[in-house]
């Protein structure tokens, strides 16, 4: 569904505030796409499915093939097993806001 939802401006605009506001954003496996597509990316250092590092890196992120991997407020897991992985590190941050 990112492939698609990633067209949604609402949710561009909400994904948009969010790192704007300071507040921790996270995406799982294809979910890279929407930040990719919201212009949050840039600078960052990532991890998506390897099917989704070209949309990654020419939106001016770093690929990083890892199971998770944390930069500032925004939290990203390769795939749906990484899930627990990604959301300990999630909550990591979300204590710490």
């Amino acid at each position: 569904a990112p492939e698609y939802i990633r067209y949604d401006e609402h949710l561009l605009r909400a994904v948009r505030w969010l790192i704007e506001a300071g507040r921790p954003i996270g995406s799982v496996c294809h979910g890279i796409e929407v930040l990719a597509m919201a212009g949050v990316i840039k600078g960052k250092r990532i991890t998506t499915v390897p099917k989704c590092q070209f949309d990654a890196e020419v939106c001016g992120a770093t690929y990083v093939e890892a199971p998770v991997v944390v930069d500032g407020l925004i939290v990203t897991a390769c795939g749906a097993l990484d899930g627990w992985r990604w959301m300990r590190e999630y909550l990591k941050i979300l204590d710490a806001v």
